[in-house]
Order: C-alpha cells, then sequence, then structure tokens
C-alpha cells in the first residue's frame, strides 16, 4: 500500500520541482512574478493554474481512495522483469543504461554551457 502512495507523492513533488527551481531562479535576477503572470495575459494564467489544480485534485482524490479502502484504484497486472531475459528485460537494461548516459550527457552538458557563458561575460566585460 505504501508504493500506492508513495508514487502520487513522487508525481507531484516532481511536478512542483521545475515551478520552484523557476521561481527560485527568477528571485536571483530580480524578476517581478506577478508583472510576468499579468503580462502573460490572463486567460493563459487562468488554464496552467485551472489544469495544474484539477490534476492535482484528481491525484489527492485517488490518494484518498486508496487510504481509506485499502485497495488501488486501478489494478495494475504484474509484470516479472528479469535482467537480460525477454523483452522486458532488455528494455530495463537499456532504459537503466540510457538513463545513466543520458544523465552524464546532461551534466557535461550544463557544465560546459556554464563554462562558455562566463567566458563570454568575460570578454564583454574587457
Amino acid at each position: 500500500m505504501f508504493g500506492f502512495l508513495l508514487l502520487p507523492v513522487v508525481l507531484l513533488v516532481v511536478t512542483l520541482l521545475p515551478s520552484g527551481a523557476a521561481v527560485w531562479y527568477a528571485r536571483r535576477r530580480d524578476v517581478n512574478m506577478q508583472k510576468l503572470a499579468e503580462n502573460a495575459g490572463a486567460r493563459s494564467t487562468m488554464v496552467s493554474t485551472v489544469v495544474f489544480g484539477v490534476m492535482m485534485t484528481l491525484t489527492f482524490a485517488a490518494m484518498t481512495y486508496t487510504v481509506f479502502t485499502g485497495q488501488p484504484l486501478l489494478t495494475l497486472p504484474r509484470i516479472e522483469v528479469t535482467p537480460g531475459e525477454g523483452f522486458f528485460g532488455g528494455m530495463a537494461q537499456g532504459a537503466v543504461v540510457g538513463g545513466m548516459i543520458g544523465g552524464l550527457a546532461t551534466i557535461v552538458g550544463s557544465l560546459l554551457s556554464f563554462m562558455r557563458a562566463n567566458r563570454r561575460r568575460e570578454m564583454r566585460n574587457r
């Protein structure tokens, strides 16, 4: 049962992290988030707020069902994955190796981009 509750919590946290990071970055750069939202237009701001609110409400409704009944909202078929055996085993191995390579590429790319931006900034300040 803990897994059925942990997954929605993790999904909510993963959803909130990018917006939290964006707000933190905007504050560091002295960006007025209120003015930015106003410039985006009321309709655009309202639609994104309503969509997020509906998804959050549905996620908590599913969690509430699980808490009160002790059963998941949807019963998923059980899939056995043995690394290196069959389609799912190979897919699992490829996913974890590819994920690690992608993560490392992201780190290296971010560092290179940061160093390039610093060099450009230093060249402009000379």
